[in-house]
């Protein structure tokens, strides 16, 4: 056991820095202050300005669709967006601009939920047309097709 030891010893003196620098590192990941975490976030949109943002760009995107021709894009939400402010000994934080404005500090802004989407499209009164229409929105917006409605525009 003595023989152990004598050959451990060694090892260890030449390693010496590697407990200090875990040490260290661990310090600086436990006592950093909230404000090193905190970044304002820019001005969020409203759930309005984004579902006519998103109608938009959907709509967009689809003209691009083999065979789809002119759509329209209806989008419904489930619920609206919501905002996490950074708290700081149970309230939450607040920074002030140079004006003097005061404007809370989000640490998480989640977008509003979709509920459905409706694509009328004058292309849509074709099969293949409609489930490349289903399939282009469920990727783009990250919703499953049973929440996609395809009808066939008038005019």
């Amino acid at each position: 056991m003595n023989d152990l030891i004598k050959k451990w010893i060694p090892e260890v003196k030449k390693y010496w820095y590697i407990p200090f620098m875990l040490l260290i590192g661990i310090l600086f990941m436990t006592f950093r202050s909230p404000e090193e975490e905190v970044v304002p976030a820019a001005a969020g949109v409203s759930d309005q300005q984004y579902v006519e943002e998103t109608e938009s760009r959907v709509a967009e995107m689809l003209k691009s669709v083999d065979g789809a021709g002119e759509c329209e894009v209806t989008i419904t939400l489930a619920s609206g967006g919501k905002k996490e402010y950074v708290r700081q000994e149970g309230s939450v934080l607040v920074i002030t601009d140079k004006e003097g404005n005061e404007s809370a500090v989000v640490s998480r802004e989640n977008v509003p939920e979709i509920a459905g989407v409706t694509v009328a499209s004058k292309g849509a009164g074709s099969v293949a047309v409609r489930n490349s229409i289903i399939e282009a929105v469920s990727t783009v917006l990250g919703i499953g097709t049973n929440k996609i409605c395809v009808v066939l525009m008038s005019g």
